[in-house]
């Protein structure tokens, strides 16, 4: 992705590390423990239940779902899978009504993060006048440095305020014959075929 840098990275796995055992004191700390000892938090008679909605079309989300489920459970919590078709998973996110959703997104640009985030194109119902701000300064960089440096704070701004948590980045694989030159690769997704030519 054009203006990707390794800070990101690094800044998400520094301040939400996997720690099983860290997540189990805090939900023991809010009360959650598993009293009937069916491997499954509950409090005040409920347990620590949700439902992840996912495309039933998605190879990724599919794929992925069950081993979100399980890494919930060995924490505690009881985590349902409902599949549905993609245009019926919009629909609910749109109404708000669902505890968790497997919801992606490519382009080659950070830009993309204009409509996920901003006022107007955000389906998890975030919205600050901060990144609104920050989004709209961050288009309009030509040199490509400052633009990275612009697209690393609001990647902080999002991971400190969480309107959603990235999980997974998928890694497309293309490959060519020697006899095939000039085609482009724009991360991830997009293959340009514009200049390709067959050399014998």
């Amino acid at each position: 992705m054009i203006g990707y840098t390794e800070a990101a990275r690094d800044y998400i796995a520094d301040l939400y590390p996997t720690d099983v055992t860290a997540a189990q004191a805090l939900l023991a700390e809010a009360g959650w423990i598993d009293s009937d000892n069916d491997g499954v938090l509950d409090k005040d008679g409920a347990p620590l239940a949700a439902e992840l909605l996912i495309d039933s079309g998605s190879a990724l989300a599919t794929g992925a779902a069950p081993v979100i489920q399980a890494q919930l459970k060995a924490m505690g919590m009881d985590l349902s899978i409902a599949q549905v078709d993609l245009t019926t998973q919009y629909e609910i996110l749109d109404t708000g009504d669902y505890d968790a959703s497997i919801s992606g997104y490519i382009w080659s640009d950070p830009d993309i993060l204009t409509y996920r985030f901003a006022t107007g194109s955000s389906q998890s119902g975030y919205v600050t006048e901060a990144m609104d701000a920050a989004l709209t300064e961050a288009r309009s960089i030509a040199d490509p440095q400052a633009r990275a440096a612009a697209y690393l704070e609001i990647q902080k701004m999002l991971m400190d305020d969480v309107p959603s948590i990235p999980l997974m980045s998928e890694t497309l694989i293309i490959g060519m014959r020697s006899w095939v030159q000039g085609a482009q690769v724009l991360a991830p997704d997009r293959l340009i075929l514009n200049d390709v030519m067959i050399v014998e």
